[in-house]
């Protein structure tokens, strides 16, 4: 897994030398302390961490760095903060799509799909092409497309996919459908629910 520096640490310490170097400039009164905070908060260390290694709270260091009237010779090395490393993302999977043929085919089926029922014979053969175009469906679920590209392509929701797939028997139904008995039922059947 490769890991970039991307963001500051919220929480920093100052390595101890820096520290060290910082406190005993404080404590001369050396000058040259407002330019080192001006170096280390552009090297991106936090105004709390540099408070702490000198013994003063996180304001004091930010007004010693707005009086500080500027660079005007070399600038102090002060080391670099310490980064978070973030790791990258998976690039997203390329989404699979319908070929335009087997998209109109399906438009096709889906119409006469419709307008099966449960009173309609087992062996009608709009019942046929029904079942028929649930494999199909089930098989390019299978294949990866998503139920969505193939709702979309249809101009249905993905919901009247995914009933149509439980109703078949390629997906389990619905907790609220499981209870209800699709296939093989009769009008005048005392099983069948309405």
């Amino acid at each position: 897994m490769t890991t970039a520096t991307a963001y500051l640490i919220r929480y920093q310490v100052v390595p101890a030398g820096f520290g060290t170097t910082l406190a005993a400039m404080r404590a001369g009164g050396d000058p040259r302390l407002d330019a080192y905070l001006v170096a280390a908060v552009s090297r991106g260390w936090t105004l709390t961490a540099l408070g702490d290694a000198l013994g003063i709270t996180r304001e004091g260091v930010r007004l010693r760095c707005l009086k500080f009237p500027g660079f005007i010779g070399e600038v102090p090395d002060v080391p670099e903060a310490p980064r978070k490393p973030v790791a990258h993302r998976p690039p997203r999977r390329q989404r699979l799509l319908i070929k335009p043929e087997m998209a109109e085919k399906l438009r096709q089926m889906q119409a006469v799909a419709a307008t099966v029922n449960g009173g309609m014979a087992t062996d009608d053969p709009a019942r046929r092409v029904s079942e028929e175009f649930a494999a199909i469906c089930a098989d390019l679920v299978a294949q990866g497309v998503s139920v969505y590209t193939i709702a979309k392509t249809l101009g249905v929701t993905d919901g009247a996919i995914f009933f149509r797939l439980a109703r078949h028997g390629y997906r389990p139904p619905a907790p609220s459908q499981g209870r209800f008995p699709y296939r093989n039922r009769k009008i005048g059947d005392p099983e069948r629910v309405a």
